[in-house]
């Protein structure tokens, strides 16, 4: 069964009066640092966001913002990496017997960035998207810790091991919501700005597929059949929803972690292309 939507009685609430605006950031390994480049061009509009779900990188972007951290310091550190400093900072190999990653670098990564800190600690209210390994049902995280519900929503099958949470073994929540609007929408948005970092699978390969391009292209398929599914949720109500597409070059984008300079730079270039529906459909309710 999904984890229940209702608010924690302790959770912070949005102050904002009028239309409430939510952010969907979803997952896509280094793509996900485009939200980065969109989210700084959605702040210079001054429109106030109510609540943000995240999925997998989107889930590390979101809760960033959503317990208020300098996005400027954010950006800075993405930037210092380099190939060498990426694998320094994320690989350290597992036992093949579980994952190809131990998780431990990755762990002590997200432990700096977000510590002790709790979902009540946020000032926007956030949910976090993770899968139940046992079910493969969306698992929706509001409470406890938001370094260990990143986790949780960041163990990408077979890369990293999963995280034990409440009794229970999660995985990425890219593998059933990976751009996590519906979340966005039961909580209570009226508009939707959706960051949907899929790619099209590729057509063809020009040289015979290797297995680690078969593994990504196989789950770039799911995840793209993924994101049809749960945008198609909230069809019926499709004039609240804009979704932001970045123009990537190809799937094996997913592990470019020393690409900070050019993600952000295609993120903003997708939220400008989009301002002006969301100024459209802010405006349609009132709101300016």
């Amino acid at each position: 069964m999904v984890k229940s939507l209702a608010k924690p009685k302790q959770l912070k609430t949005s102050k904002h009066v009028g239309p409430s605006v939510g952010l969907a950031l979803g997952g896509g390994g280094a793509r996900g640092l485009a939200h980065i480049g969109a989210l700084k061009i959605l702040s210079q509009t001054g429109i106030k966001i109510s609540y943000i779900a995240g999925t997998s990188i989107g889930a590390i972007i979101g809760a960033w913002l959503a317990l208020g951290q300098p996005f400027d310091k954010l950006e800075e550190l993405c930037l210092t990496f380099d190939r060498s400093k990426a694998w320094r900072q994320f690989v350290d190999i597992g036992n093949p017997r579980y994952s190809f990653l131990a998780g431990q670098k990755i762990k002590k990564f997200v432990n700096q960035l977000f510590g002790r800190k709790q979902f009540t600690d946020c000032q926007i209210p956030l949910a976090i998207v993770a899968t139940d390994l046992a079910n493969g049902q969306e698992v929706i995280l509001r409470q406890g810790s938001i370094a260990q519900a990143v986790l949780a929503s960041i163990a990408i099958p077979g890369l990293l091991p999963p995280v034990k949470l409440n009794r229970r073994y999660l995985i990425d929540g890219g593998s059933i919501n990976i751009t996590p609007a519906s979340v966005v929408a039961q909580l209570g948005a009226q508009i939707i700005i959706a960051m949907d970092l899929s790619v099209q699978p590729s057509a063809h390969f020009q040289t015979k597929p290797t297995l680690f391009t078969t593994l990504v292209q196989a789950y770039t398929i799911i995840r793209e059949q993924s994101v049809k599914y749960q945008l198609a949720k909230i069809k019926s109500d499709r004039q609240r929803l804009i979704i932001v597409r970045p123009v990537f070059d190809d799937i094996i984008d997913t592990f470019q972690f020393d690409q900070t300079a050019k993600f952000i730079k295609l993120g903003e270039e997708a939220m400008r292309r989009r301002l002006p529906a969301v100024r459209q459909a802010l405006a349609k309710l009132g709101k300016i």
